[in-house]
């Protein structure tokens, strides 16, 4: 491909697809470069006066920002500008700012001196949770420095690339509303905020492009290419040629996967499978059974809680479950009780900080430890399945005691609001996540006392193999299709068939809505897989290549396959016959 002048830079891929447009560099990446080496001042009074208005007008504006999004339903990200809001008024960070600025040092040095120290802290914790606090961070400096003045202007523009140090919460509320064409970072990875942004609005990113703004200036025409985990500056015409093209093509392909989107999910030789939608929030569920998905396999309830200086109440969580029960029309509903712990954290639950949170205070064990406000939890959810239908799903769950717990616990919230005088639907399925290999070892036991099975990919894989997520350091390590994890998978689904109940088992997990591995997932007799919106039509179009034979075959064979090099001769194999089905 011919190259001139054009300058191409690598990164990691976190959502698939090409883009061609002029690049939008972040206002934040501009005025964070800008309060850089700002002399010290000798008016103190003055660059106070300074500082705590420009705090004020961004409590304003976070205010205002969040108050929007509300009205808009968008509640998630709500929570983030009221964290954002709540931040500005922590006396520990402003204090140290005005110290400095007492000292003679100018408001932009003094905010960026504090700030950088608190940044230190979160990138020497390194976590994903810390990665994102490190962006809210950033995001928070950046709006306070435009507010002190002399800040870039606003520069989306409908059809431009965002280019960003990391992209902002702030940066996200409009995205939709501009039609941006995709999103590339100097920082971020796979579990990023930008990265779960951009799979949810399909728009195709570039993560973690190194020196990226010493390369890219605003306006510069660029190539993004999701698929490949490629970006092009000032492509050459042959480029935008090539591109181009293949621009027509991915349109052409989404015209085509839109209609699928009526269409049942079946195998080539006629296996039906159920295909559920992943929500954060009760809006999403209209898109999703636009989409085509048959219910909600994973309502997470946990971002209801973040960013709060309260406990959401009873009536608050019934209005949110509710919304999304009604939504769905008589389809299932699954929503998942608290998962907050690993890289989701609520200050509004006293949760201290652990040196090892992924395997720490987590999920059902918080639930368990705190009984009264999980039975808030549980009368709600009891309480929406009157309007339709309702499965309720603990995550995290290693013990067959720790599952009887929490279903005692549910039991008694039945019996609450039966003495409150509400109506209880008598059967509401009560399941569980299998993410711990300890649980899938001891599925048979399980089976005994669940309705059904939810396999959280992404934990699983997480903990068979010892391989943070969200750590570039051991992604290669990290692998949704290792022969441990479809053992563990396989030996899930056989408790599931084994004796009379022969209970669904459903995979929630990211590598549930990617084809390639979420057809060896079917191949292992998983009946039910959950996955975003977009992802539904592609995977009817893979199943409808495919007999159900084929995926039963390669998943058997890597899931038994005794050495590496034999697993990767198997790969390989799965590989070519995936890419010759697609491309016939």
């Amino acid at each position: 491909m011919p190259e001139g002048n054009e300058i191409r830079m690598k990164g990691l891929g976190v959502s698939p697809g090409v883009a061609i447009g002029c690049a939008m560099v972040s206002v934040h990446a501009q005025s964070y470069e800008k309060a850089d080496g700002t002399p010290a001042l000798t008016d103190p009074k003055r660059e106070e006066e300074r500082f705590l208005k420009a705090v004020a007008e961004s409590r304003r504006q976070l205010v205002e920002l969040r108050e929007r999004l509300k009205q808009e339903g968008k509640v998630k990200e709500a929570e983030i500008f009221e964290a954002h809001a709540l931040f500005l008024d922590d006396p520990e960070v402003l204090g140290p700012i005005k110290k400095k600025i007492d000292k003679g040092v100018g408001a932009e040095a003094a905010l960026n001196n504090v700030m950088n120290r608190c940044l230190a802290v979160f990138e020497k914790i390194g976590t994903p949770a810390a990665e994102r606090q490190a962006a809210d961070v950033r995001d928070i400096t950046a709006r306070i420095l435009n507010n002190l003045g002399g800040g870039p202007a606003e520069v989306l523009k409908k059809g431009g690339i965002l280019v960003a140090r990391e992209l902002a919460p702030s940066e996200t509320a409009d995205l939709e509303k501009r039609e941006v064409a995709a999103l590339v970072t100097e920082y971020g990875g796979s579990t990023s905020h930008t990265a779960l942004v951009a799979q949810a609005m399909d728009l195709p990113a570039v993560l973690g492009v190194a020196n990226l703004l010493t390369h890219i200036e605003d306006g510069d025409l660029l190539v993004v290419d999701g698929t490949k985990g490629e970006i092009i500056i000032n492509p050459s015409p042959e480029t935008q040629a090539i591109y181009g093209e293949m621009l027509a093509e991915q349109r052409r392909e989404r015209s085509e996967l839109k209609a699928l989107r009526g269409v049942k999910a079946k195998t080539k030789d006629g296996r039906s499978v159920t295909l559920l939608g992943n929500i954060t929030i009760p809006e999403e569920t209209k898109r999703l059974i636009e989409y085509g998905a048959e219910g909600i396999g994973l309502y997470r309830t946990e971002f209801l809680f973040m960013g709060r200086r309260e406990l959401p109440d009873e009536e608050e969580q019934y209005a949110n479950y509710a919304k999304a029960v009604v939504a769905a029309e008589g389809k299932p509903v699954t929503i998942r009780t608290l998962d907050l712990g690993g890289d989701k954290f609520a200050a509004v639950l006293g949760k201290t900080r652990e040196s090892n949170p992924f395997l720490g205070w987590r999920a059902i064990r918080i639930c368990l430890d705190r009984p009264d406000f999980f039975r808030t939890q549980l009368r709600a959810m009891i309480r929406a399945a009157n309007l339709g239908n309702v499965r309720i799903m603990f995550p995290m769950i290693a013990t067959v005691e720790e599952f009887r717990h929490a279903k005692s616990l549910f039991l008694e919230a039945k019996a609450e609001l039966t003495a409150r005088g509400e109506k209880v639907k008598e059967y509401i399925p009560c399941g569980m996540m299998v993410e711990i290999p300890a649980a899938a070892l001891m599925a048979d036991h399980f089976a005994k006392h669940v309705d059904f099975f939810s396999i959280g990919s992404n934990d699983l894989v997480q903990y068979t193999l010892a391989a943070d997520r969200g750590n570039a350091k051991v992604a290669k390590l990290y692998d949704a299709l290792h022969p441990a994890v479809l053992r563990l998978i396989s030996m899930t689904v056989e408790a599931a068939r084994r004796g009379e109940r022969k209970i669904d088992v459903c995979c929630c997990g990211a590598a549930a809505g990617k084809p390639e591995s979420g057809l060896l997932y079917l191949g292992l007799g998983v009946n039910e897989l959950s996955m975003p919106a977009e992802a539904q039509s592609i995977m009817k179009r893979a199943m409808a290549r495919f007999d159900f034979e084929d995926c039963e075959n390669a998943a058997r064979k890597i899931a038994q396959a005794p050495d590496f090099d034999t697993y990767k001769e198997l790969r390989a194999e799965w590989a070519a016959q995936f890419k010759k089905e697609r491309e016939k």
